[in-house]
């Protein structure tokens, strides 16, 4: 499927100064701000593909006590078509991945899941990092070498652990001992996970007969 990658652009800046203007709801801003955000990792990379054949709207389930960011549960499973390793998304920025699949229910960890690491891509200049998954994501090993400013998008590197070009946040802090030979940089996301109430599955297999 194409991409008609301009008149997105436009279409995102018209709809979100025609918010502003009409007092929108804060979700309204925030899916914009996630449309953006899916809208630059195109620019970045605009030649994209992946396996992937369709997607899913699931609903996710509430969890006690309320405050794990850790992993979600959603509401479709192997019947559905899920299946371990497919992505979840908001208006296509990453949520998390499916780590546990049932008939008719499927657990995913996110982002903020302390181990989960990945290799990214940072800016239009494509710098090297390692994305580190845990209460503050974060990505490491980044040659200070290279420069990053504040508002880089972070995308996937690796086609085999995740969809190649799939936005991950953006770039807030950026530090480093001087000791270090690698930057740190801190990352934003435009979403609140205590906030989801629907995402959308990436599906890699089919539906079970």
């Amino acid at each position: 499927r194409g991409y008609s990658l301009h008149g997105r652009r436009l279409q995102f800046f018209f709809l979100i100064k025609t918010a502003y203007r009409s007092g929108s709801d804060v979700s309204e801003i925030e899916r914009l701000k996630e449309e953006n955000l899916s809208l630059q990792a195109l620019l970045a990379v605009p030649s994209r593909s992946s396996s992937v054949s369709r997607f899913l709207p699931v609903f996710v389930f509430l969890s006690y006590p309320f405050s794990n960011k850790h992993s979600l549960t959603i509401n479709a499973g192997s019947e559905a078509g899920v299946a371990v390793g497919d992505i979840l998304s908001v208006n296509g920025v990453l949520v998390g991945q499916v780590s546990e699949v049932f008939n008719r229910y499927a657990v995913a960890r996110t982002v903020f899941e302390p181990g989960w690491e990945f290799p990214v891509y940072i800016g239009n200049s494509l710098t090297r990092g390692l994305f580190n998954g845990g209460a503050e994501p974060k990505i490491t090993l980044i040659s200070r070498a290279q420069r990053l400013s504040v508002g880089d998008v972070v995308i996937s590197a690796d086609p085999t652990l995740l969809m190649p070009g799939l936005a991950i946040g953006s770039v807030t802090q950026v530090t480093g001992g001087d000791s270090s030979p690698f930057w740190e940089a801190f990352l934003s996301f435009p979403y609140s996970v205590s906030d989801l109430r629907q995402v959308e599955v990436f599906l890699s297999s089919s539906p079970q007969p």
